[in-house]
């Protein structure tokens, strides 16, 4: 059972591994998986990809049928032998006027809301899980549950999930995705199959771009910005304004170094003012620019126009103090563009 034609269309490398799971679709070897790498890469898609397999009532060639009612229901997200958990934000509801009756045809706002400071995946999201695990299939071959976003799983819920993932219930599969691994309980991935999802080369993504996106004129570009990513490079073709966004910050990053002090001053005082998530945005980037510049002489896309007029060493220190500011830049009571102006001032 190997990787077909279509699936070539479909995903973008990990070969290795999907031909793994194809082969356990129908002889597992585990019943719990960790799928690991960054955002992006594939491994969600491919965890939905095999899910489906596992599930589908009438395999073709090794590929689901998507005509039982088992891939029917799950395309429209409606399979009961499924079941996904993932992190999402709490919120905190504040009530303001509110009144326990609606008036027929009134248009009611939404309640304010706000983050609450938790960021984790509790016991309560996991006990509906336990309990999906308990029944046998109903529509589908097996029963398959994905947790998502899994380092995110805090102490309690990683020890109810435990008894579950020594002792699986038969005919049941449960995945687990993760970018980083080492924030997982120890006890937890020891028990799990692992499979790392890597970064995808230039070459690989920009041939499955031209394969999909045969209109897209910025082809070589876009697989290079991606960082290894297929699915940051997809979101790039569909939303042009991204792109355009990744252009601006280059240009306005190669200006800066370009600038007199006093004209860095401004832009580093307006930037400063931004919240710590989009001043992260940014930097990173930027980051992203100098290693380019780093190692142009490496990459196979050649970006145009000319490179900064500070030494090979120079970037190199000037991306240190950069990635230092970023973990600074997440505490509150420090001048962020004071901080910003003594590493650019050392430029001038």
């Amino acid at each position: 059972m190997g990787v077909n034609s279509t699936d070539n269309k479909r995903f973008c490398g990990h070969e290795f591994n999907r031909e793994f799971l194809d082969k356990q679709v129908n002889n597992l070897t585990a019943q719990s998986f960790v799928f690991t790498g960054p955002e992006q890469v594939g491994r969600r898609l491919i965890a939905h990809d095999f899910a489906k397999k596992l599930m589908c009532n009438d395999l073709l060639k090794g590929e689901a049928c998507e005509n039982c009612a088992s891939c029917l229901s799950l395309n429209k997200n409606l399979n009961p032998d499924f079941f996904e958990v993932a992190f999402i934000e709490s919120v905190e509801e504040e009530i303001e006027n509110s009144d326990d009756e609606e008036k027929e045809g009134e248009e009611i706002a939404p309640p304010k809301r706000k983050p609450a400071e938790t960021k984790e995946i509790k016991v309560k999201q996991i006990e509906p899980l336990l309990e999906f695990l308990q029944y046998k299939p109903q529509i589908s071959r097996k029963r398959v549950a994905i947790i998502d976003n899994a380092e995110r799983l805090n102490i309690e819920a990683c020890s109810s999930l435990l008894k579950t993932v020594e002792e699986p219930p038969p005919d049941s599969v449960l995945i687990f995705l993760a970018t980083d691994i080492k924030r997982l309980s120890d006890t937890i991935v020891s028990r799990l199959l692992k499979l790392n999802f890597k970064e995808i080369s230039f070459k690989q993504i920009e041939s499955w771009l031209k394969e999909n996106y045969k209109n897209c004129k910025d082809i070589p570009e876009i697989a290079w910005r991606s960082r290894g990513l297929p699915g940051m490079a997809a979101n790039l073709v569909v939303n042009t304004d991204g792109l355009k966004w990744l252009r601006q910050v280059d240009k306005e990053f190669l200006d800066l170094l370009a600038s007199p002090f006093y004209k860095q001053s401004l832009f580093l005082d307006k930037m400063a003012k931004q919240n710590s998530s989009g001043i992260e945005k940014i930097i990173l980037e930027w980051l992203f620019l100098i290693k380019y510049y780093l190692e142009a002489s490496t990459v196979s896309f050649k970006l145009e126009g000319s490179r900064p007029k500070i030494t090979q060493k120079e970037l190199a220190v000037l991306a240190g103090d950069l990635s230092n500011f970023i973990d600074w830049n997440k505490r509150s009571g420090i001048n962020k563009r004071l901080w910003l102006e003594n590493i650019f001032l050392q430029y001038n």
